[in-house]
């Protein structure tokens, strides 16, 4: 029962998160260390599923969580809606996202090409890791994007 609750949660989350990378205009690039965490983490649930138990329903759900992880480390990026990002806390694994309206000051980098932070209401969230956008060329691509 517990394996088929958590199978439904990893399954929805990933398709959540992969719904969000699909539709954004400037998703998040994916940098070399995302590349080896991709590759590691379905070794890893496979050893801790085989550690457990090694029964076929603890593979299955270890392979689901391991996608979920995935999916919530590329699932971010620059929307029509407003920005994807990941928050911080407990609800770390599912991406936010912070609506245009609700937005200001945003600070870029401009000699790093990336997004370093904005303010949420009264809140400022700092993007850092990875905060740089796949198909975005130049940070005035998206400051045009932003403010027109």
């Amino acid at each position: 029962m517990v394996n088929g609750l958590l199978l439904i949660a990893f399954i929805w989350g990933s398709v959540y998160h992969f719904n969000i990378r699909k539709e954004c205009i400037y998703p998040i690039k994916i940098s070399k260390p995302t590349v080896i965490i991709i590759i590691i983490l379905p070794l890893l649930f496979s050893f801790i599923a085989y550690v457990a138990g090694n029964q076929w329903y603890y593979y299955i759900v270890g392979l689901a969580a391991a996608i979920f992880l995935i999916s919530h480390l590329v699932g971010a990026g620059i929307h029509k809606k407003g920005i994807y990002y990941h928050g911080t806390g407990i609800g770390n694994f599912v991406t936010k996202l912070a609506r245009w309206e609700d937005m200001s000051d945003l600070k870029f980098d401009r000699t790093n090409n990336k997004l370093n932070s904005f303010k949420l209401k009264k809140t400022r969230i700092y993007i850092g890791y990875p905060g740089k956008y796949k198909n975005l060329d130049n940070i005035y691509e998206l400051e045009n994007f932003l403010y027109n």
